[in-house]
């Protein structure tokens, strides 16, 4: 289901860049339904996904996008996502409360995100001539934030998000390891790596965009 659920989270990040450049109801019912589709498939994604639509709800100013619209927004957005994800929801929120009673999926951890091992894995990759430009591209998004468009404002939320995610996640498995108490865990790290990842290639692509 991991794989999979690929689809409807750039499906939704679609809808979203579209949404957030003439706001339109219909735009966030795809939203909506590409996040409950998305969470059916795998919970990492879903939230990364969720996090950055409500962090679009927020930009722009009032004149361009009234507070009413925004609810309307909002409420489209979070009853078709619970209605397409209602078979889940019924089953994690109902019968198990939103706990996990199998941890042991979350203790595996990639080889080259370990956090006993991340630094030598992050040299070896921040090395690599794509990557360099990747993060340059990226680096050029959070600096002219400010004054860029609401699809740059997304791309910079969804770097940031992914690796806070990432981080998280990575000290909290290391402190089920060590023994001591974790909090709330709800994915292995490496997914929020890889759209992070995924992130950086869109980043390098609107940075080279904008330079050009």
């Amino acid at each position: 289901p991991g794989p999979a659920c690929q689809a409807p989270f750039y499906v939704g990040l679609t809808a979203l860049t579209f949404a957030l450049r003439t706001p339109d109801n219909k735009q966030w019912a795809i939203v909506g339904a590409a996040l409950g589709v998305t969470l059916l498939g795998h919970s990492a994604p879903a939230v990364l996904l969720g996090l950055l639509a409500f962090i679009s709800l927020g930009t722009g100013t009032r004149e361009e996008w009234p507070v009413r619209a925004r609810l309307q927004a909002l409420s489209l957005l979070v009853i078709t996502a619970i209605g397409v994800a209602s078979p889940l929801l019924i089953s994690i929120v109902g019968h198990y409360g939103l706990r996990i009673r199998n941890p042991l999926g979350l203790l595996w951890t990639d080889a080259g995100v370990d956090i006993d091992t991340w630094t030598v894995s992050a040299l070896a990759s921040a090395s690599r001539p794509d990557m360099i430009f990747m993060v340059l591209g990226g680096a050029l998004i959070l600096v002219r934030v400010r004054t860029l468009a609401r699809e740059y404002v997304l791309v910079a939320a969804w770097l940031g998000l992914s690796a806070l995610l990432f981080a998280y996640h990575a000290v909290g498995v290391h402190q089920m390891r060590a023994g001591t108490s974790a909090w709330p865990l709800f994915s292995p790290p490496h997914h929020f790596l890889f759209y992070f990842r995924a992130g950086l290639l869109v980043a390098f692509g609107l940075g080279v965009d904008r330079a050009s």
